[in-house]
């Protein structure tokens, strides 16, 4: 007989009629002696506790289930209580009475509020978190100084080494480039260009002079769905010499009537240049800016 089958046999049989004669699996057999000496034991323990049923029905079986939490401290859980009744947070009620917070919970979790009590501990965690998201924007606007302030440093020595490309790698991100807006204060680093030289200028300068690594840079082509798009794929990638794996491609919505020139077989799309993890350095780039528009008497 298959093990599974004989297994099958004994829930169907039961325990106390199987025939021992009858082989069985050794995991089978293990459970079934362990098992009955179980059944052993609790008869006897049944008619132990039959002979002593006065002492059984003295004893409160609840006590010995009760949380240990509960039980201990007595004093300090009624105060709690009691200032959870007048409405109090956890944090109120921790400073008068000092235990650990889930002991608090597990003290507190059957005490009621009121509705003007819920809405108080409401209001309550809503100012904090608008005082924690105000630290955290202040301790942003400090680090976003300390960047400027060294990038325009560092700038003003770039200009009096009259730096060329410097200043039109700076420049061109000046006007193509991706800025930080009041509603997108953690812009990433985006030069779009339909050039590819200017796009091919920018990707050096971010090695030369922002120290970013050929693998952190990201190629995407943004073009109509009804244009060539394995051409200007081809085109892509032979001027920038990248394999086709780095260039990303999105298709923008077609126009049946559309009011530029730049259609037909010269149309080749536009590349955009992302840079992974370019907070920081986008950051820095604004400090660049600050420092020619200061040297060209613009600021």
């Amino acid at each position: 007989m298959h093990p599974l089958r004989e297994c099958f046999q004994v829930g169907r049989r039961g325990l106390g009629r199987w025939p021992l004669e009858l082989p069985t699996p050794l995991g089978v057999r293990w459970v079934v002696d362990r098992l009955r000496a179980g059944q052993t034991a609790e008869s006897g323990t049944r008619h132990r506790c039959s002979s002593d049923q006065s002492a059984t029905q003295t004893k409160q079986p609840c006590d010995a289930l009760m949380e240990p939490s509960i039980m201990a401290k007595p004093v300090e859980r009624e105060r709690a209580i009691e200032l959870r009744r007048h409405g109090l947070s956890y944090r109120e009620i921790r400073a008068q009475v000092p235990v650990a917070k889930s002991t608090l919970s597990l003290w507190l979790r059957q005490v009621g509020l009121a509705k003007a009590q819920r809405q108080r501990l409401t209001e309550r965690r809503l100012a904090a978190a608008h005082r924690g998201s105000q630290k955290r924007h202040i301790e942003c606007l400090a680090r976003v100084a300390a960047i400027h302030n060294s990038a325009i440093q560092e700038a003003q020595g770039l200009i009096q080494a009259s730096d060329v490309m410097w200043a039109v790698g700076t420049t061109l991100y000046w006007a193509e480039g991706a800025k930080t807006k009041p509603w997108r204060s953690h812009a990433r680093f985006q030069f779009t260009n339909t050039d590819p030289l200017a796009i091919d200028l920018v990707r050096c300068w971010l090695r030369r002079y922002c120290n970013v690594d050929e693998s952190d840079i990201l190629f995407d082509i943004y073009i109509h769905e009804n244009a060539d798009v394995e051409s200007a794929r081809m085109h892509w990638m032979r001027h920038l010499h990248i394999p086709e794996s780095r260039l990303r491609t999105y298709f923008k919505k077609h126009n049946a009537k559309p009011k530029r020139y730049n259609v037909g077989r010269t149309y080749c799309g536009t590349v955009r240049i992302t840079v992974r993890k370019s907070t920081a350095l986008s950051r820095r780039i604004e400090g660049w800016i600050k420092a020619i528009a200061e040297h060209c008497g613009v600021v």
